[in-house]
Formats: C-alpha cells, sequence, structure tokens
C-alpha cells in the first residue's frame, strides 16, 4: 500500500473503537451489536458500517490493485457501495441464516461480493469506451478487449487461488490444533472421526495401505465388512463411499466392540496415513486427562431386566450429566458400574439415538474453536479478511 493511499486510509477510514483498546477483536465487537442492528438501532448500525470499513479498506485496495485500479476516487467509491449494501440489507432485513455468531462474516462477505461487482462494472466501462472513440472498429475492440480481459482473469485468479490455499493450509492448522485439544468429551470426539473426518480423508486418498485399513476395520469382531477395497479399481465400495458427510453406520462397524482407547489410538495410526498437513497428529493432555476421568454407567431399568445395559450420554470436563464422586465420576440415581472414559465400548455402553448426535455436535464446537484459534494469530487475521469467513464453513 503505498504513502498516498495509507494516508488517505488514516484520515477517513481508519477508526479503533474502545471496546478494540480493551481487547477486542472487531469480529467479536461487530456480532454483539447484531441484535441492536435487527432492531434499527441507528447508531449500532453506523459503529458496524465504520468497524467494518476501517477492516475492508486494503481488502478493496487489493483487489482494485489486481485491475490496475488505484485511484482514491474509485476506493472511495467502492467503499461506499459496501456501507449502502449493508445499509440496504438492515433495512430490508438479513437471511434467516444469518445470527449474531456469522454477522461479521457474512458482512466479510458482502465486502468481497462489491469488489468483485465493481470490478466487473469497470472492465465493461473500459471497452465501452474504447468502442466509443472516433474511428475504431467496434468489433476489433472487442475481440482485444475479450482476450485481454481473459488473460488478465487468469493471471487474477492465480494469485487468489495462491492466496485461497495458503490461507486454507492454516485454517487445516488451526482445525487440527482444535481436534487434539477438544473441550468435548473423548467418546463424542473420536465418534466425530470415525464417521466424518476418516470418510473424508478417504475420499481423497489414493493411498492403498490406508483404504485397505479402512476396509478392514469396517468389519470388526468377525461380522461382515460394511466397506470393502477393490483391488482393480482402488477405490472403496460400500457404506463409507455414500455421498454424505456423516456416515454413522459405517463409524458403528468400525468401532465395534473397541474401547475408547484403542480407537483413539487407532484413529491417530490411521490420520498418519493420510495426513491432512505435514505435522504429526497427536492427541493433547485435555483429551489424554479426560481417558483417565470415571464415568457412571446407569443401572439397568427393572421393567426389563433381561434388556442389556446401555448409558445415556454423558460429557466429560465441566459437561458431565450428573455430579461428580470424590473418585472423579459421576453420581447418579441407581448407577451399577463405573468405568474409565478409555474403558468404555461406545457400540455396548451407549444408545444409538445418543451417538448419532455427537458428530454434528462435535463439528459445531471445532468450529468455534478453530475460529478461536485463528482470531490469536494477528497476522492471518489481516491477511484472510473475506476469504477465511467461508472457509470456515466448507
Amino acid at each position: 500500500m503505498d504513502r498516498s493511499i495509507s494516508e488517505h486510509y488514516r484520515l477517513y477510514y481508519h477508526y479503533t473503537p474502545a471496546r478494540e483498546e480493551n481487547g477486542e477483536t472487531p469480529a467479536e465487537i461487530i456480532n454483539s451489536l447484531y441484535d441492536r442492528v435487527m432492531r434499527n438501532d441507528k447508531e449500532a448500525l453506523g459503529e458496524v458500517i465504520r468497524i467494518l470499513q476501517s477492516n475492508t479498506y486494503a481488502l478493496a485496495v487489493k483487489r482494485l490493485s489486481l485491475k490496475g485500479i488505484s485511484g482514491l476516487e474509485q476506493v472511495d467509491e467502492l467503499m461506499q457501495t459496501v456501507s449502502f449494501e449493508v445499509m440496504k440489507l438492515a433495512f430490508r432485513g438479513f437471511p434467516e441464516q444469518v445470527d449474531a455468531e456469522r454477522f461479521f462474516g457474512y458482512l466479510l462477505g458482502i465486502a468481497q461480493n462489491c469488489c468483485n461487482d465493481f470490478n466487473r462494472r469497470q472492465s465493461q466501462e473500459q471497452m465501452r469506451r474504447k468502442a466509443g472513440q472516433e474511428g475504431v472498429d467496434v468489433f476489433q475492440v472487442l475481440d482485444t478487449v475479450k482476450t485481454t480481459n481473459w488473460e488478465h482473469e487468469l493471471v487474477e485468479q492465480e494469485i487468489l487461488d495462491a492466496e485461497t490455499s495458503a490461507i486454507r493450509k492454516e485454517i487445516l492448522r488451526f482445525y487440527q490444533q482444535a481436534l487434539q485439544e477438544p473441550q468435548l468429551p473423548p467418546y463424542q470426539v473420536i465418534t466425530y472421526c470415525y464417521a466424518v473426518l476418516l470418510p473424508q480423508l478417504f475420499k481423497k486418498s489414493r493411498n492403498p495401505r490406508f483404504l485397505r485399513q479402512l476396509a478392514k476395520i469396517s468389519g470388526r469382531k468377525g461380522g461382515k465388512p460394511s466397506s470393502c477395497y477393490n483391488e482393480e479399481t482402488g477405490n472403496l465400495e460400500g457404506k463409507i463411499a455414500r455421498d454424505s458427510v456423516i456416515l454413522l453406520n459405517f463409524a458403528l462397524s468400525a468401532m465395534e466392540g473397541e474401547t475408547v482407547e484403542t480407537l483413539s489410538r487407532e484413529f491417530v495410526e490411521l490420520y498418519g496415513m493420510e495426513p491432512l498437513l505435514e505435522e504429526a497428529f497427536a492427541w493433547g493432555q485435555p483429551y489424554r486427562e479426560n481417558l483417565e476421568q470415571v464415568y457412571c454407567l446407569p443401572a439397568p431399568k427393572k421393567k426389563k431386566p433381561s434388556q442389556e445395559r446401555k448409558a445415556e450420554p454423558g460429557s466429560i470436563g465441566g459437561g458431565l450429566s450428573g455430579a461428580v464422586t470424590a473418585g472423579g465420576g459421576l453420581s447418579g440415581v441407581g448407577a451399577a458400574e463405573e468405568k474409565l472414559v478409555k474403558e468404555l465400548v461406545i457400540t455396548e455402553d451407549f444408545e444409538q439415538n445418543g451417538i448419532k448426535n455427537w458428530p454434528i455436535r462435535t463439528a459445531r464446537h471445532l468450529l468455534h474453536d478453530t475460529e478461536k484459534w485463528a482470531a490469536k494469530d494477528e497476522e492471518f487475521c489481516k491477511k484472510s479478511v473475506g476469504v477465511a469467513e467461508e472457509l470456515y464453513i466448507r
């Protein structure tokens, strides 16, 4: 950013609210103003726009420079367009999926779309001006501009793809940190790993050893495998090949009869065959400590004494249902047996109706924790404005 642009930013767009000086991030401040904006609070909307302008100025300048546009008038026009679009949506109403947690990310998306639309209009205007010059063959100009724009778009896309790829890798690093140190109980997290993460890794894998191992674990304890590896095509077939984000049936067959400790160790080995990053994966201290917690299984119901006893889903480390005993477990009415969390067998000690909710619950927590890890990296926050929010969801 050259001196004139930096000075222009300092004079007209730089804004640091008092709450930011006290440690809150722009995203946190804007998200906290969501309810007031929804109530048509003009003061809150003005505050949101000022913070948004201050934090999207660099994005606007960068997008314009890719088109060879560097004039301050164009920058101001674009910033005004962003403000107008936000005010228009505040008046008409934001989409239903926008809430207090996603407000800042949605507004960043608006800014990015405005940048793209502005650049498109500038290219069209240049084409019209060239075509209107006296003595110029209109069709020749159109062909020339079309070719020039196409080549420029390729260069621009290559730059954006490289930036997006680097940001995506950083987000994966934050995601892996969140997964290694989850705030949820190990039995819920490992279920997510088998129902969501392993199937996703499979879909991108070309590692025969990894694919064969997934096929092998899909038939635990001598049962019929739910998936198989086709040696001729090099693909897995069966339940794991279904086009679904959460493959609970595959997870249940893969976890059949195994303890949480065994599954946790096995997942690390499988992940090592097909890692998301070059960095090694290892469960963090909170996860390992939670494995040693005591979990109290409820007694079987008297009405059906022959029915196999299964526990209701609980949680660990501040989320356990019931009171924690002196021994670190749960005190519950009619508790029949205590187990260490690492000794729990998910497919035997829990009801499937409870298990089926764990993957999506864990996914939501991981999304939140990934964003928290990212927010701690100031350099990442600066370079990922307008891009990271969409990638989090992906």
